[in-house]
């Protein structure tokens, strides 16, 4: 993991990502007020975006000849978390709007 921080001599500091500094410094520059409306419009967007993106590349990771070769079991647990996952989120949903 590459960070901020980082040493090679081991001194036990813990490392720090970098995606955790640049996530703090978002969040600096957005309570600060500093971006245009506009601005945040396209950010969220494009956050909206990669994070389609991020899920597209997760699911092509899952070869589905893997979940037949497993038992029932992973078939069924994968199918209900589905389920509920969904449940839940159209619930809060129709509820929240």
């Amino acid at each position: 993991v590459v960070g901020a921080g980082r040493s090679d001599a081991g001194d036990g500091r813990p490392r720090v990502p970098w995606f955790v500094l640049g996530f703090l410094g978002a969040v600096a520059v957005r309570s600060a007020g500093l971006l245009d409306g506009a601005v945040l419009s396209g950010g969220d967007r494009l956050a909206t975006g990669l994070l389609a993106a991020g899920m597209f590349a997760l699911g092509t990771t899952v070869h589905l000849r893997t979940l037949t070769r497993g038992t029932g079991r992973l078939l069924v647990l994968a199918a209900a978390s589905t389920v509920v996952a969904a449940g839940v989120s159209l619930s809060l949903v129709s509820v929240l709007l």
